[in-house]
Formats: C-alpha cells, sequence, structure tokens
C-alpha cells in the first residue's frame, strides 16, 4: 500500500460494566447496554455524558438456556442459540 492511500478496517468493541441484579448470578460482568434515546449521547456527548452511560442496564432483560457450542467462535451459525438436549 502507498503512503498516499487507506485502508477501511471495519472493527467493534464490546464494553463491559458492573452487573445489574439480574446478571449478578450469572457473572461477574454485563455488556453496556444503550437504548436507542442514548445512541446520541454516546456518539456526540462530552466524556462526562458518556461516563454516565457506562452504569449497569436497568431495563428488563431475560435469560435461557444455549449450548455449549456458543463459547466456540468458529461455530458461526444460528444452532448455537438452541436450547441444550436434555
Amino acid at each position: 500500500m502507498r503512503p498516499d492511500e487507506t485502508k477501511v478496517v471495519e472493527t467493534f468493541t464490546i464494553l463491559t460494566t458492573e452487573p445489574n441484579a439480574f446478571m449478578d448470578d450469572l457473572h461477574h460482568r454485563m455488556s453496556v447496554i444503550l437504548t436507542p434515546g442514548e445512541e446520541a449521547t454516546w456518539l456526540h456527548g462530552d466524556p462526562d455524558e458518556r461516563e454516565a452511560l457506562l452504569a449497569p442496564y436497568d431495563g428488563q432483560l431475560a435469560a435461557r438456556p444455549v449450548s455449549t457450542a456458543v463459547n466456540d467462535p468458529t461455530n458461526d451459525s444460528p444452532a448455537v442459540l438452541d436450547a441444550p438436549e436434555a
């Protein structure tokens, strides 16, 4: 690649925070979850406003069993979300 060329690299980051009461029994941390109304603040807010969004999610969550296949990133299929066979 020449120095005057640019290469686009698509990437993402998953931010984690302390667990809320629902997640606390399942794991010691949880993903930061933004509501649609908070997206603009995350993208355009000042650092203090963004930091406030890193609090544990206080909305409703649900849990369900999934296959242990979800633990292997080479398993790229909707089937990893299927409940384990009894």
